[in-house]
């Protein structure tokens, strides 16, 4: 079993937001994202894959296939199916990490 305190893994970038892999499984993936305030991560979508979002700090607003806003909030879990694409902004003054698992559906 691995083990990491996310406050000694945190980084952040001034030029980009930084993503780091914290678990690669057979089946999962767990990164650890860090956006400064104004940093953001564009729609992307995450083909053949459900996601799991836990905030750690700060504050950011997570956009749903570019149209519905959610707020992302520390102690919050979110999570959501497959067929959706996922943008992230930094909208708060203080630096944003977050924890995201992505989970495969179908075996590669």
């Amino acid at each position: 079993m691995k083990e990491y305190r996310l406050d000694e893994v945190a980084e952040y970038n001034e030029a980009a937001s930084v993503s780091k892999c914290l678990h690669e499984g057979a089946q999962s993936r767990a990164m650890l994202l860090h956006l400064l305030p104004g940093q953001e991560i564009p729609q992307h979508p995450h083909p053949g894959h459900e996601i799991i979002l836990l905030p750690q700090c700060g504050q950011a607003t997570l956009t749903v296939d570019g149209v519905t806003e959610i707020a992302l909030e520390p102690g919050k879990f979110y999570a959501e199916g497959e067929g959706h694409t996922f943008g992230i902004k930094n909208t708060g003054a203080e630096p944003f990490q977050m924890l995201a698992t992505l989970i495969r559906l179908t075996p590669q």
